[in-house]
């Protein structure tokens, strides 16, 4: 995990997540690809997109988590 910023503000990065969430992306292009034109990727090819999902839901959750927390942003100010 790295921490950076633009203009100074503290980010949470994790890039090998983000490289999972890559990954995943192109399993569900793939997959989608598949089912269009007809070529087989195997039976356990849909779960490329729950995976997805579940990486994201974290990643999103993890960039968030400081933001949420802080007396200065409630979910008022959330944006």
């Amino acid at each position: 995990m790295t921490s950076g910023g633009r203009a100074g503000k503290l980010t949470n990065h994790i890039a090998f997540l983000d490289e999972l969430r890559g990954v995943a992306a192109l399993s569900v292009v793939l997959l989608h690809a598949s089912q269009i034109f007809g070529f087989g990727l195997g039976s356990y090819a849909y779960l490329a997109v729950d995976f997805f999902f579940c990486l994201s839901g974290f990643v999103l959750a993890n960039g968030y988590d400081q933001k949420l927390r802080s007396v200065v942003c409630g979910a008022v100010h959330f944006s």
